[in-house]
């Protein structure tokens, strides 16, 4: 044994070797051709959607991209990039910005009336025993923005601070003189109607997120892998 040991060491280590090498070099190539799919299966795609702003059609589409199992063959950190817009993608594309804009209007509605010093808590809160324990927020004041979202839908034919905003003061005045008061106010005088929607809390967190969005997209397509790939394409 050790005669055949020393007479074929050589070629023995050399076959062992040449058996690790050759291994080697298959999976560099597996894990090339891998990454490479998933760039032209995956990135690629998800590439040409967040160009565009998130919306609800292309979501969809974005999930069935973005979870298929080759994903796991990205670069760590291409995919960390691609996972931080992938979830603020969803969370823009969920938001019903038109709702927002529509409550902004509608607290605002309320904001005014406080500053009037107009009660609009008439509708009673009776308890157990049928005795009146408070007073709440008028019902039908609930759905103003239901109207005030008509409205701002149709914004495309006229613009907000000034048609739009004659037409909604209209909408929150008609609200006032059938369930409040006969008063008449100017609901915009001190602020025009985007400027009331751009001061509303959710509005204005709405808005930190587009941004936060549109710094990791730029991040992302400044991103070598990705300034590679839209050589390639």
């Amino acid at each position: 044994m050790c005669s055949f040991w020393q007479d074929n060491w050589f070629n023995i280590v050399s076959i062992f070797l040449s058996g690790i090498i050759s291994w080697i070099i298959t999976a560099i190539y597996f894990v090339r051709a891998n990454r490479k799919e998933a760039m032209l299966l995956v990135v690629h795609p998800f590439t040409l959607l967040i160009e565009r702003f998130p919306n609800k059609c292309d979501e969809n589409t974005l999930r069935e991209i973005f979870d298929t199992p080759i994903r796991k063959h990205i670069s760590n950190n291409l995919l960390k990039k691609m996972n931080v817009l992938f979830d603020l993608y969803l969370k823009i594309s969920g938001s019903d910005t038109t709702q927002l804009e529509a409550s902004a209007i509608h607290n605002h509605f309320f904001n005014v009336l406080d500053k009037h010093k107009i009660n609009y808590k008439l509708d009673q809160v009776v308890d157990n025993e049928g005795e009146i324990a408070d007073y709440c927020t008028i019902s039908d004041l609930k759905y103003i923005d239901t109207d005030i979202k008509k409205l701002i839908v149709d914004s495309d034919i006229y613009d907000l601070d000034n048609d739009g905003k004659y037409h909604i003061n209209i909408l929150l005045n008609s609200y006032l003189n059938d369930f409040v008061t006969d008063t008449q106010l100017d609901f915009f005088k001190e602020k025009n109607v985007t400027q009331v929607i751009d001061a509303d809390a959710k509005y204005i967190e709405y808005k930190s997120m587009v941004n936060e969005y549109n710094n990791a997209k730029s991040s992302y397509f400044n991103f070598k892998q990705i300034l590679n790939l839209k050589k390639m394409h």
